[in-house]
């Protein structure tokens, strides 16, 4: 179901994108509208239908960008466990005489998983460095 409210779709869609959905509003109530009033009709339900069809994604990407910083933010904090984890592993597997509970490799390998997502969350946060940084 769309959102009534206005939404705010500056640096989400285009104007090219925004054609479609504008065409279906200004189409449709013209051919529903007799004696100055609204009554259901075939063709209002198929232009709702096609102008929700229409505008699906563009609400899809609204909500995404909405919930983009408190996932930035659980993804930040994850990253702080692991990274805490990481260091009280390493320092439990090197005082521990037969060898610990974690084998070099996946100390390093938990390791590079943890800096490649740094490396992936530092790239979300700052979209406009990915381009000069690839």
């Amino acid at each position: 179901m769309l959102n009534p409210g206005p939404v705010d779709v500056t640096g989400i869609t285009s104007s090219v994108e925004g054609e479609p959905g504008a065409h279906h509003l200004i189409v449709c109530p013209t051919g529903c509208m007799t004696r100055g009033k609204m009554h259901p009709c075939e063709l209002y339900d198929q232009k709702l239908s096609e102008l929700r069809t229409l505008t699906g994604a563009l609400y899809r990407r609204v909500r995404e960008n909405q919930e983009r910083p408190e996932a930035l933010a659980v993804l930040h904090s994850m990253i702080n466990s692991s990274t805490n984890f990481l260091a009280g592993a390493r320092n439990v597997t090197a005082q521990a005489p037969e060898g610990g509970m974690f084998t070099p490799v996946e100390l390093d390998t938990l390791d590079r998983v943890i800096k490649e997502t740094k490396v992936c969350w530092f790239l979300c946060e700052n979209r406009d460095l990915e381009l000069t940084l690839m």
